[in-house]
């Protein structure tokens, strides 16, 4: 907590002298104080025809820049143009911590993409402000550029798929000790598993259940053990049978160090959410940090690799979220009761969500039959 008021105290600091260095017409419109934040949200809800304490040219202002939106029963100001929530100066810094860690600590354009998407009133010079105060990110040790070589060419998402197996025994979370890491090439989406040993009855066994659910790539490739990648081999051919399993780099092309370094970011990310995290294992962290890598946009396709395979964003308003965890969650907390069935009724179960009746929703009979 200390640390935090201390950071917090520093990123205002920076802030206020940067604002100083502005011209004046920028300065009053470099952010948007509660005070201002409160009068605003005031004369837009002012009747029509009443006269605004601020004055008519205030009121034009607001109703021109902002309206109003309520977010889980909050009444908030909202930008006109995006429609996201305003963040008034006195919140600046929060919000840029909050969406800051949401990426893993994933630098300057990333963040910028997850506060733009979310909100509004923060500008993109603050970024580098906050930046240059975040404790993870300035102790950060600089990954050594990789020599460049001739890249693996990808037409389609599941072309080419890379496993590896990162080893955690030096820092084992109960029973799991290693980390299987899968990486579509295209997309650079990316699968985690824990994992109690890397025996191949095990690696496989999760590359199925990843399969079964995303479908099988045309080539996995892997540039780990011999004796893993047979094991592997023998596994899965005889369920996917046009299944090419290549072990190491191919001879015609020399593969990038794409792998090697999403190791690395998986790991670096993994270490601070532990150090955020103190009380929790990696293995619990792991899944958030994979979804964290997923849904950054990348600074090559300015899409996440979420958004190339669903062709969608994620579903999720981190706003409301950010609400309710501000208030007490049994305000939000969903009352779900199975109604019990009177002998008379011959009605089918019905679910009870706050008071509101919603019949419960059963799907045709499926008779499944072994094929011959």
């Amino acid at each position: 907590m200390e640390e935090n008021q201390k950071q917090k105290k520093q990123f205002y600091r920076l802030l206020e002298e940067h604002v100083r260095n502005l011209s004046f017409s920028k300065q009053g419109s470099f952010f948007i104080t509660q005070d201002t934040y409160n009068k605003a949200l005031q004369a837009i809800q002012l009747p029509k025809g009443m006269k605004c304490p601020e004055g008519s040219y205030f009121k034009f202002w607001a109703l021109k820049k902002f309206k109003i939106q309520e977010i889980e029963s909050r009444v908030m100001l909202c930008c006109m143009k995006t429609s996201s929530p305003v963040v008034t100066k006195e919140e600046i810094f929060d919000t840029i911590k909050r969406c800051h860690i949401r990426v893993g600590h994933s630098g300057r354009d990333k963040t910028w993409e997850e506060i733009k998407s979310n909100h509004s009133g923060i500008r993109h010079d603050m970024i580098p402000l906050f930046l240059r105060t975040c404790t993870e990110c300035s102790t950060r040790v600089s990954k050594k550029k990789l020599p460049a070589e001739e890249p693996i060419i990808s037409l389609a998402y599941m072309t080419r798929m890379q496993i590896e197996l990162i080893d955690m025994t030096s820092r084992p979370d109960q029973d799991y000790k290693w980390i299987l890491h899968m990486q579509d090439h295209f997309s650079k989406f990316n699968w985690t598993h824990p994992l109690t040993s890397n025996q191949t009855a095990e690696v496989a066994e999760k590359l199925v259940q990843t399969f079964c659910l995303f479908g099988a790539p045309r080539i996995l490739q892997s540039d780990g053990d011999k004796e893993l990648v047979a094991g592997v081999i023998n596994g899965l051919v005889e369920k996917w049978p046009g299944l090419a399993i290549i072990h190491g780099q191919p001879p015609h092309l020399q593969s990038p160090h794409f792998m090697r370094i999403s190791n690395g970011d998986l790991q670096l990310k993994l270490e601070e959410w532990l150090e955020e995290h103190s009380e929790k294992g990696w293995a619990e962290g792991l899944h958030y940090i994979t979804y964290a890598i997923n849904t950054c946009v990348s600074a090559t396709t300015s899409k996440s690799p979420y958004e190339v395979v669903f062709h969608q964003s994620p579903h999720i308003n981190s706003v409301e979220l950010e609400i309710q965890q501000e208030e007490d969650t049994s305000n939000f907390s969903t009352r779900i009761e199975i109604m019990e069935i009177k002998p008379e009724l011959e009605t089918k179960p019905q679910l009870v969500i706050d008071q509101t009746v919603v019949p419960s929703l059963t799907g045709p009979s499926i008779s499944l039959q072994p094929l011959n």
